[in-house]
């Protein structure tokens, strides 16, 4: 979680991830492909460092991955982030 908090703290956009999660790499694309610069943490896959993600779930109260950050807050997960770049919200 120190991790993830200093990233937070440190950069405009995060995004927490995990492996071979397929809501986790739209929401990489997406921002690749919006020009936007971001961090991404990445904790194991479906059967690795679960221990990890539930303690990052129990942290931010949001059950699934991705995490997405945007200026210190977490805005929800990737179905939130698309939503927010299709309003046209500059980051």
């Amino acid at each position: 979680m120190l991790e993830v908090s200093n990233a937070v703290a440190e950069n405009r956009v995060v995004v927490v991830g995990m492996r071979y999660n397929p809501a986790v790499s739209k929401a990489f694309d997406a921002l690749k492909n919006s020009g936007i610069n971001f961090i991404y943490l990445e904790y194991g896959s479906y059967t690795s460092e679960w221990h990890k993600r539930l303690a990052l779930k129990m942290w931010t109260r949001w059950p699934t991955f991705p995490m997405i950050f945007i200026d210190q807050k977490l805005v929800g997960g990737s179905k939130d982030l698309l939503a927010f770049l299709k309003e046209g919200r500059k980051l």
